[in-house]
């Protein structure tokens, strides 16, 4: 009688967790906790149309993730972006200087819950070594 009660509180965690064989997802608790490159560029292509609303980019404008890196027990993952055709004005005030991103990174944070969340498009590389220092920060979903 002890055996059989044991072994049904052992089974308890992997009905919650989904100890199947490993098939990702099969838990009460939830899906796969890593962030697919494609699930990611459908949060980059969001976050791009944010930041174009705020930095006025050229018509046919567009990013590609290429892959990502998770720090899942810091609950972070950054995605390696190519910019295509990514121009801007950038205003410095005294004068204007068009800006040519190349390359990028997206910044995710991984909550709780299970959800992954875009948070910062960055460029680290650019046309002109005039940098404005522009950027996007903002909250989109990964779906």
């Amino acid at each position: 009688m002890k055996n059989l009660a044991f072994s049904a509180l052992s089974l308890i965690p992997c009905a919650l967790l989904g100890c199947n064989g490993g098939t990702p997802g099969s838990g009460l608790l939830g899906s796969d906790p890593h962030l697919s490159a494609a699930k990611a560029q459908s949060a980059v292509n969001q976050g791009l149309s944010l930041a174009s609303q705020q930095l006025r980019f050229h018509p046919g404008y567009s990013a590609t993730v290429e892959g990502i890196q998770e720090d899942l027990p810091s609950n972070l993952a950054t995605g390696d972006l190519a910019f295509h055709g990514v121009v801007f004005v950038c205003d410095f005030g005294f004068a204007k200087d068009e800006q040519d991103w190349y390359r990028g990174v997206a910044k995710f944070k991984h909550y709780s819950d299970g959800r992954w969340v875009l948070s910062e498009i960055i460029p680290t590389q650019q046309r002109d070594n005039l940098d404005c220092l522009a950027h996007w920060e903002g909250s989109v979903e990964v779906k």
